[in-house]
């Protein structure tokens, strides 16, 4: 597992049993199939991507791993 970062945000009133919270705000995530990369509704297990205005750009001098590990959404 590796560290999204901030895309979610607690609060305390409105917390549901087994949540990490609510997006956060400029924040999208979907859940993605690790096996064909289709993305999948809600309730169903698989990997979970994230994207905000502060992850990486990419690895330095390394297209090849970048475009193994970040997608166009």
């Amino acid at each position: 597992c590796t560290e999204l970062g901030l895309v979610c945000k607690r609060d305390q009133w409105s917390g549901k049993a087994g949540s990490c919270g609510k997006i956060a705000a400029n924040a999208q995530l979907k859940v993605i199939d690790i096996d064909t990369g289709v993305t999948l509704g809600p309730n169903e297990e698989g990997e979970v991507c994230g994207k905000t205005q502060y992850r990486m750009v990419g690895y330095y001098k390394n297209p090849e791993m970048t475009a193994a590990v970040i997608d166009n959404e």
